[in-house]
């Protein structure tokens, strides 16, 4: 049976850092390659291909959230002849319903290109290049479940040892064939074969990792399906939600401006995700951790996992989100050899609206863990309405600039409202919020970040240079350098306290940390109250 301990946690958010950056890595060596290649346009069609199958991919995103809670619940319980209903039943009903959506797709492909402002000469290619695609949704969203067995017997750092795997296949074969003139043909390939690899090599881990799990469509049953819908279903209006606001601006994006503005908006959203990696590592271990935390019924150990997890994602997510704002323009020329002014432009806009949305994801953690989703909804219907309503209206009067707008609107006014919302839900007392969590960090990184933006014109080395590429590099790594090591010092002695700093000296260290489940129970422990709201154990309790 796995245990949920501060040191697995940790883990799991390192390997998830680590296969974050090489997939975000990749993609940036891969970027400049494909839009040489392709042109921009054949970058945006690209991209496009993804968006329309995610409207399938979207069922997956829902149920495959059920079946990390269900292995989570149901190994703590050894009922493995249960789960192995619900997988398989899964497995059965999302496969099935993946074929039939993926089909009517692809026959309908040439007037839905058309109308995305395809060009007309690169619809044949799109067209096989989304078969491909196709193929690849519906190996993940059958057999691929095997992902979510894993993160559900708190291996997240196995799952993410697949995905570099997969990563990298798909980085080789892409290039190999990029350069062969396969044309998009060839990153539709590569996608495939990552894909497969991954997907094999993780079933034999998870049949190693615990034989006793049986994985099959034969093993569905009436009541595993209605388990896993009943669940899944839950987080199905959820999860289109979060498509139509994801998806829905690039769909949006491609009709109002074509798809030259949507490759701009990529090529930004591609970097914002750097500064959501860290982040996003530390959160994904959190659901299964929750959901074994609200099993055992302790809102404390819950508080002081809430409290520790918003803590390490604003440490992490305002410095990364501050450099990328900074030195916008330096990154984009050292990733695509190219100025976009307009992706600069956008990154700056979004980065704070980003940093905002990346504090929710510890809250939505804890929801998905209770099996909950009524908040979260409410917080995706508020970013889809103002984002949906405002954006034909700004795109008109302003542009992309005036649609970029819409879409930061949406994101910070839906996340302050569920930040708000969460923390009274779960009497998180917000005074403590503000201080802790975007006060304290704000005061300490604020002069770094201030005197960054203030140097950034004048340490432009890269004048240099006779390559832009090669002075945007230097500038890069240079600024970089300097701008690292002084956020370390400020957080390490002006954000993190002694427990915190041992607790990180500890786990650095490799030294075992104590189960979650074997702190006191809530009956037992004696918090220090503010304002009438426990407060969360200190560090040592946790580790």
């Amino acid at each position: 049976m796995a245990q949920v301990t501060i040191r697995s946690l940790g883990r799991s958010s390192a390997y998830g850092a680590i296969a974050q950056i090489w997939h975000i890595g990749s993609r940036f060596v891969l970027t400049p390659l494909i839009i040489a290649k392709l042109g921009l346009e054949g970058y945006g069609v690209w991209t496009l291909l993804f968006t329309l199958c995610a409207y399938v991919s979207v069922i997956n995103t829902s149920f495959g959230i059920s079946y990390s809670k269900f292995t989570a619940e149901y190994d703590a319980k050894r009922d493995y002849r249960s789960l192995a209903q619900i997988l398989g039943s899964g497995m059965m009903l999302i496969g099935s319903i993946a074929v039939v959506a993926l089909t009517v797709l692809w026959l309908c492909r040439l007037p839905i290109l058309r109308t995305l402002r395809v060009p007309h000469d690169m619809l044949p290619q799109a067209g096989d290049a989304l078969l491909v695609v196709s193929v690849c949704v519906l190996v993940r969203m059958s057999v691929g479940c095997v992902f979510q067995v894993l993160a559900g017997l708190q291996r997240l750092d196995l799952q993410y040892k697949m995905q570099i795997l997969a990563s990298g296949i798909e980085f080789v074969v892409s290039i190999v064939l990029l350069y062969r003139g396969w044309h998009l043909l060839a990153l539709a390939l590569g996608h495939l074969c990552g894909q497969l690899g991954g997907t094999g090599v993780a079933w034999a881990l998870c049949r190693r990792l615990c034989p006793a799990i049986r994985i099959s469509p034969l093993k569905a049953t009436v009541w595993g399906v209605r388990r896993v819908v009943s669940l899944g279903g839950r987080f199905q209006i959820l999860a289109l939600l979060n498509l139509f606001f994801q998806q829905g601006i690039r769909l949006l994006l491609s009709g109002f401006l074509g798809v030259s503005m949507l490759a701009v908006f990529e090529i930004a959203y591609k970097l914002l995700a750097l500064g959501a990696a860290f982040g996003g590592a530390v959160i994904a271990p959190l659901m299964p951790a929750f959901s074994n935390l609200h099993a055992s019924g302790s809102h404390g150990r819950f508080l002081s996992l809430y409290d520790r997890g918003s803590k390490v994602v604003s440490l992490v997510c305002m410095p990364c989100f501050a450099f990328l704002a900074v030195f916008a323009d330096q990154l984009i020329v050292l990733w695509t050899a190219n100025e976009y002014p307009l992706a600069a432009w956008t990154v700056r806009w979004m980065a704070v609206a980003m940093f905002v949305n990346m504090l929710t994801g510890v809250g939505t953690a804890s929801l998905r863990g209770r099996g909950t989703v009524g908040m979260e909804v409410s917080y995706s219907v508020i970013n889809v309405a103002i984002c949906f309503v405002l954006f034909a209206p700004c795109c008109l009067l302003w542009g992309y600039r005036g649609s970029v707008g819409a879409i930061v609107t949406g994101l910070i006014v839906g996340s302050v409202w569920f930040l708000v919302s969460f923390a009274r839900r779960e009497s998180y007392g917000l005074a403590r919020y503000f201080r802790e969590i975007l006060l304290r960090p704000a005061l300490a990184f604020g002069p770094v970040i201030a005197l960054a933006a203030a140097l950034a014109p004048v340490l432009q080395v890269h004048m240099a240079f006779a390559s832009r590429r090669v002075g945007a590099l230097v500038d890069v790594l240079l600024c970089g350098i300097l701008f690292t090591a002084a956020i370390v010092v400020c957080g390490w002695f002006a954000v993190l306290s002694g427990a915190d700093r041992a607790e990180v000296a500890r786990l650095l260290t490799g030294r075992k940390g104590f189960t979650l489940r074997g702190l006191p129970d809530d009956a037992g422990e004696e918090h220090p109250t503010h304002g009438g709201v426990s407060q969360p154990a200190t560090g040592d309790q946790l580790g």
